[in-house]
């Protein structure tokens, strides 16, 4: 019985410990990132209503060298 408590217990420092990892990632970056790809989104979409960029592709396969 005090193993699974002890194993419970682990579990839940842990858990906390992640919570605290993704707190200081989030207070690290807060909206910088965010606003950056959202200047690259719109700056993407005038250059492909532009035409200046395309979307189109075609598959391109690669001939394996046989050993």
């Amino acid at each position: 019985m005090s193993d699974d408590l002890a194993n419970l217990l682990r579990k839940k420092k842990h858990l906390q410990l992640g919570r605290e990892e993704i707190k200081e990632t989030k207070e690290l970056c807060p909206g910088g990132i965010k606003a950056f790809f959202e200047c690259l989104e719109d700056w993407l979409s005038d250059l492909i209503e532009e035409q200046m960029i395309s979307t189109s592709y075609e598959i391109v396969t690669v001939n394996k060298q046989k050993s």
